[in-house]
């Protein structure tokens, strides 16, 4: 890590690791709260429900907030009130005064949170690691993203069983996380490139600007409209593999867990790849590339219902996941001006999560007439599109 991390994102590293730790805890011990003392699916819908609106409402207004503000305090303040929120949620569960409606509502504020702390994390890397370092930057924090979805619900799992700790002690964790990530980003020896006065008249002017940006760029629209088209058939796994286990492969949560841990550990050795690799130059087709391989991975593990051919074709998914994942943040970063990074972040990360639900719904329809072939449709989809996707950009020659 010395030969490729500079101190500070060395400092952002760490904190946005812990964080994150703490984070995945919590979704897996509140979910648990949820079940344990409501016993309602819905209750547990409404949080989810309130987290994703408010991320999306914001959404519109973070990439304004993340070009004109100092970046660093955006990150520091929105881990200090994530973690107060989350140290109070843990504070009432100890004295059994938790309700729905405060929980609702903090997650809404953990939503909004979220909301601004990704285009900003986003758009901050760039303005504190090399340019020719950013694909190992990414990969670094995209391997350990991968790492904790392996061993976070584990942790968490374990922690909720013990008397003296358990839910309660999970959210006063996670609390406490946030602080600490908060404390190492405040560390960070950062000075503003991009300076503008935030003026609210301007607020909806800004938010067309940077939409106008995007746009004007035929190699970043086409680049964002295929990120969130890719993602509605990359939700698809998500949605579809319990369902898939259970009712085709007839297997047990125990088989499912290790799929899932399959993935990530696809994931751990591309990023790994990644970090290795030497890799400046990154060409649109080499990034949809991956997305292509995925639709044939689909459609043949799907055809061939063999364990090891399921467990293989899962972990090389998860590797080709992150791999398009780490590259596409990565031209992202080394082709939108500074000026503009933020707001940019923010349409992408706000298409991706609009396409999110309309995936639930389809896929959910889907599932319910052709669940035994859904993958090779969405495989086959996705192999479709990305061939249309390399004569678009062969033709315009970007």
């Amino acid at each position: 890590m010395k030969t490729i991390l500079n101190r500070d994102f060395s400092l952002i590293f760490v904190g946005n690791t812990i964080s994150v730790l703490g984070s995945v805890i919590y979704d897996t011990a509140i979910l648990w709260w949820v079940t344990e003392y409501t016993g309602s699916a819905k209750d547990g819908s409404l949080i989810l429900a309130a987290a994703m609106l408010a991320t999306i409402i914001i959404s519109l207004f973070s990439g304004i907030i993340a070009d004109n503000a100092n970046k660093k305090y955006i990150l520091v303040v929105t881990d200090i009130l994530s973690g107060l929120v989350c140290i109070s949620v843990a504070i009432m569960i100890k004295f059994n005064i938790l309700n729905m409606i405060f929980l609702i509502l903090a997650s809404a504020i953990l939503g909004i949170n979220n909301a601004l702390f990704r285009p900003t994390i986003k758009s901050f890397i760039p303005e504190v690691v090399n340019g020719e370092k950013l694909v190992k930057a990414n990969s670094l924090l995209e391997s350990i993203g991968a790492v904790i979805r392996i061993a976070g619900p584990v942790i968490a799992s374990y922690l909720v069983t013990i008397k003296f700790f358990g839910i309660w002690g999970c959210m006063f964790l996670n609390g406490s996380s946030f602080i600490i990530s908060a404390i190492f980003e405040l560390c960070v020896n950062y000075k503003v490139k991009v300076k503008r006065k935030i003026s609210f008249k301007k607020v909806f002017p800004d938010i067309l600007l940077g939409f106008k940006y995007a746009f004007k760029e035929k190699n970043i629209k086409l680049a964002i409209i295929n990120a969130a088209v890719v993602n509605f058939f990359l939700v698809s796994f998500n949605i579809m593999l319990p369902i898939f286990t259970q009712n085709i492969l007839y297997k047990d949560s125990k088989f499912y867990s290790y799929m899932l841990s399959a993935e990530a550990i696809g994931a751990i050795i591309a990023t790994t790849y990644l970090i290795k690799k030497e890799k400046k130059d990154i060409e649109l087709l080499t990034i949809f590339n991956s997305i292509f391989l995925i639709g044939v991975i689909y459609t043949i593990f799907t055809i061939r219902l063999h364990i090891f051919i399921l467990i293989a074709g899962i972990a090389l998914v998860g590797g080709l996941s992150s791999y398009f994942n780490v590259l596409f943040i990565s031209y992202i970063q080394k082709n939108i001006n500074l000026e503009y990074l933020g707001r940019i972040m923010a349409i992408i990360i706000l298409s991706l999560n609009i396409v999110v639900p309309i995936a639930y719904i389809f896929y959910g329809f889907l599932g319910e007439y052709v669940l035994r072939n859904v993958f090779i449709y969405s495989g086959l989809a996705m192999v479709i599109y990305c061939l249309i996707i390399q004569i678009k950009v062969r033709t315009t020659k970007l």
